[in-house]
């Protein structure tokens, strides 16, 4: 039986019997009773009609005690989506976790894990802060699509796969403009060859190797003299990477103007080829 008509099913069990939505002053007289059925079925009530803080009071009263009854896994799946849609992503994410690894043969299993990688995507900020949570989501959605790779929700996985490692491209790039926009050259060129290294198939490569160039150029012009004649070659390097990659790049002009420099630096003439 899958999983959505199971749902329906569990739900469905409220169509008989009173309505189980009551007043406030009843609610709580019921959250605090012993009473764990009639909690279970008004938490379902509620969870249907999409209230879910109220269901989650409820169902978090009700898990101690169908721990290790066949309502665990229904039950351990509900609390989690109530907390999904109450937006405490990190706790859901947990809480669908555990479901996965209390319960892996339960027909809620699969959604469960998916659903805990998504939790983390929700819980991922803007790019200029920490990725801890973009990396945990990541991870999640791999294991999902590589255990599911058939699955409807796979395609989805995927998408956000993009999405979640666009997050990461943004955040090294940025990280690494940084310190060209303070003009601190030697920090950018080491940011930047490691983003490179890091992220080698990304959108912001030939800005990159451009700054790359730029800044191992800028870096040897304000270096001691000692280090110059390896700094200058190190631009001339860059130069040679960025054009072999990007012939008709919109910065052709302007690198081509550090290398004529930096080969005359090294007292060497420019190869009239290498020039636009």
């Amino acid at each position: 039986m899958g999983l959505h008509w199971r749902r329906l099913l569990t739900l469905g069990v409220l169509a008989v019997g009173v309505p189980l939505i009551v007043g406030c002053g009843k609610y709580e007289k019921i959250l605090k009773g012993t009473d764990a059925e009639l909690q279970y079925k008004m938490a379902l009530e509620y969870y249907r009609k999409g209230k879910y803080s109220k269901a989650q009071s409820l169902f978090e009263r009700c898990v101690p005690v169908y721990r290790v009854t066949q309502r665990a896994d229904s039950l351990g799946y509900y609390l989690s989506d109530c907390y999904f849609h109450t937006s405490s992503y990190v706790l859901a994410g947990f809480s669908f976790d555990q479901l996965v690894q209390n319960y892996p043969r339960s027909p809620f299993a699969e959604d469960a894990e998916f659903m805990s990688a998504y939790c983390l995507y929700k819980a991922s900020p803007r790019p200029e802060l920490d990725q801890e949570y973009t990396l945990k989501a990541i991870a999640g959605f791999e294991h999902f699509v590589e255990q599911h790779p058939m699955s409807s929700r796979t395609p989805e996985a995927n998408t956000l796969l993009k999405e979640l490692y666009g997050k990461l491209l943004t955040k090294s790039y940025n990280g690494a403009y940084q310190y060209y926009w303070q003009r601190n050259y030697r920090a950018a060129v080491a940011a930047l060859q490691q983003s490179l290294l890091d992220y080698p198939i990304t959108p912001y490569r030939e800005e990159q190797m451009y700054l790359l160039t730029k800044s191992a150029y800028l870096l040897a012009v304000n270096s001691v003299e000692s280090k110059q004649r390896t700094r200058y070659q190190n631009a001339v390097d860059h130069y040679l990477s960025f054009i072999s990659e990007f012939p008709n790049s919109k910065h052709r002009n302007e690198v081509s103007q550090y290398y004529v420099r930096a080969v005359k630096a090294l007292g060497e003439t420019p190869n009239p080829e290498l020039i636009r």
